[in-house]
């Protein structure tokens, strides 16, 4: 799609305390974007700069329409269950994860952003070997692929059906220390060995050691 020009510079980051939400924030805020943040709940980050919040439940359209009530040229929409639990809450996850970006998108349809950009994961590709690609076969083989994936067709429904231009990103494994003091992202394994390292002076690996995944530095 093509480039559109920021006027107003408004953004909208759902999820954006959350452990890759926060460096957004942080990012958009030193570029001079004037900044809101959605959250459920609100968690205290390490770096203090003018942003504003909104608390709502996106599993509820009510919560989204009371809460979102401005528009913004650029919604970029990142909030979810964390992979760590869906396995355990498959309703959750699609609640989430799934009907809570159908909530978002019911609540902007007529405000006209600039830009809707949904990140979603590459486990809506399931297990593959070899290279992963825009045209690789959607298969999602656990519930958090799954309702990502539930969530890609909202987006595009909505952009069939209202006219709301999108960007889906498939993130893979992310790596950075987490901006937030309540976060439970230092279980990631490049967190917890660089935490282990400044806090106990060691690394221990309990595994092989041998196993391979792409990452993305979470800093832009």
């Amino acid at each position: 799609m093509e480039d559109m020009e920021v006027t107003n510079k408004t953004i909208l980051i759902t999820g954006g305390l959350g452990s890759f939400g926060s460096w957004l924030t942080h990012r958009f805020c030193t570029l001079d974007y004037d900044v809101t943040v959605l959250t459920r709940r609100n968690l205290k980050l390490e770096f203090d700069l003018p942003f504003k919040t909104i608390t709502c439940d996106i599993s509820s359209l009510e919560s989204c329409q009371s809460a979102i009530t401005s528009s913004y040229d650029i919604i970029i929409h990142m909030a979810s269950m964390s992979d760590n639990f869906v396995e355990i809450h498959a309703e959750d996850a699609l609640s989430v994860n799934a009907l809570g970006t159908r909530s978002i998108l019911e609540t902007i349809k007529t405000m006209h952003p600039k830009r809707f950009i949904c990140l979603s994961t590459v486990n809506v590709c399931g297990k593959h070997t070899g290279e992963i690609s825009e045209q690789s076969d959607l298969n999602p083989n656990n519930y958090y692929g799954l309702a990502h994936l539930f969530a890609e067709y909202y987006v595009k429904q909505f952009h069939t059906n209202r006219q709301i231009p999108y960007v889906i990103i498939r993130l893979s494994n992310s790596y950075g220390y987490p901006r937030g003091y309540d976060s439970s992202k230092w279980c990631l394994i490049l967190n917890d060995l660089s935490k282990s390292a400044f806090k106990d002076k060691n690394i221990e690996l309990n595994r092989s050691g041998l196993a391979t995944s792409h990452v993305l530095y979470v800093e832009l």
